[in-house]
């Protein structure tokens, strides 16, 4: 994650979790929720990312163990982030404040 960081970007929560896609089973990763976007950084290397002003819609699901929350790009992208309560509670409460 810190090659692709930005100047000035600050990661405020990290863990591991799943990247969830359309029609394809989850990519096992760690999540980072930053000032500037939320990442998955996949287990076999390839990062998965989204700059918080490109995301249009989020939606969240908690669960007793895990949470899940939807994502939706300006781009028309539908994507997901399997983590934690914690992760998936720091993406709902930095995304309002992020735009």
């Amino acid at each position: 994650m810190a090659r692709i960081l930005e100047p000035g970007e600050v990661v405020t929560s990290c863990g591991f979790g799943a990247l969830l896609l359309p029609m394809m089973r989850p990519m096992k990763g760690k999540v980072y929720v930053t000032t500037m976007r939320i990442a998955v950084v996949l287990d076999e290397g390839r990062t998965w990312n989204a700059q918080w002003s490109d995301i249009t819609d989020i939606r969240v699901k908690k669960g007793l163990l895990a949470s899940t929350a939807n994502i939706q790009t300006s781009g028309g992208e539908q994507w997901g982030v399997d983590s934690t309560k914690g992760i998936v509670g720091d993406i709902e409460r930095a995304w309002p404040h992020a735009r």
